[in-house]
């Protein structure tokens, strides 16, 4: 229940700017969990599972989705250890990486092989829908850096057809 003083929150994964007191960047969305059309019943199961982590700031529990299934999970390029240390220093630093995952996992995905990758403008020829379904994510001048760039290099997230996570990532 919402009071009159508390802020709106957005609708539909529309990222906000954390208030004082909010546990993480995806603390205020409101998220309609549907299963995306396509995706195998494991990896239905795993995208789902991170959103709603991630909606309620569980960064224990991200970590947790993360690290069971292979024996390596991508999530910095740095010399971080755990995951949820990480996201957690990460989100609360304003770059609002929870709220790019839950956002990141709505848009359109791409499937290579056995693996399935959000969003689509990161899977091998996107087009400029793939590139579209970013703007609830990222600015248009973003988005042109990221084309001038060559690919994208954002907030991508991957699934194995099993339904292990692979990879929450951004960055060189």
């Amino acid at each position: 229940m919402l009071l009159a003083a508390d802020p709106k929150p957005r609708t539909l994964g529309t990222i906000v700017t954390p208030h004082k007191g909010d546990a993480c960047s995806a603390a205020r969305m409101v998220i309609y969990k549907r299963p995306q059309k396509g995706l195998p019943a494991a990896v239905q199961k795993m995208r789902l599972a991170v959103i709603d982590a991630c909606i309620k700031c569980q960064f224990d529990q991200l970590e947790k989705l993360a690290l069971p299934g292979r024996k390596h999970f991508d999530f910095t390029f740095g010399k971080a250890k755990k995951p949820s240390a990480f996201w957690k220093s990460q989100d609360l630093s304003g770059h609002k990486t929870l709220g790019k995952m839950v956002t990141t996992l709505r848009a359109p995905f791409a499937h290579d092989g056995h693996v399935f990758v959000w969003p689509s403008a990161y899977g091998k020829n996107a087009q400029e829908k793939d590139w579209d379904a970013l703007t609830q994510i990222y600015s248009p001048r973003d988005i042109v850096l990221f084309k001038d760039y060559g690919g994208f290099n954002g907030m991508r997230l991957a699934i194995a057809d099993d339904g292990d996570w692979i990879y929450a990532i951004e960055g060189e």
